[in-house]
């Protein structure tokens, strides 16, 4: 009889090992492209265009250039989901009109 922990990893790091296999971009979708182009991404730019500036942004603001790949790989990975201001702002001469979303 097997269980659900006989096959579960048996090391931190070989949990580890198993995520870092996951797809990138898994949530890349027709949908998630549509919704994205709807007022998200700048004009003629891509998904992945748009993670770069993103990251980059992100790693220049922080003084931290060396976080920019790690940014990227959790975005991509689908590990850090970005807010609405981020994706349509950040890495723009807009980025300093970017508020926080208050839904309530």
């Amino acid at each position: 009889m097997t269980t659900l922990f006989a096959t579960a990893p048996a090391t931190a790091e070989q949990l580890f090992d198993t995520k870092c296999e996951q797809e990138k971009l898994w949530w890349k979708n027709e949908e998630s492209e549509q919704i994205l182009n709807r007022g998200y991404l700048l004009k003629g730019e891509t998904v992945e265009g748009a993670i770069e500036r993103i990251c980059s942004a992100a790693a220049q603001r922080l003084y931290k250039p060396e976080l920019k790949e790690a940014f990227k790989e959790m975005v991509e990975r689908g590990w850090m989901s970005l807010s609405s201001p981020i994706w349509a702002n950040m890495g723009t001469r807009f980025a300093y009109f970017m508020l926080q979303c208050s839904c309530a």
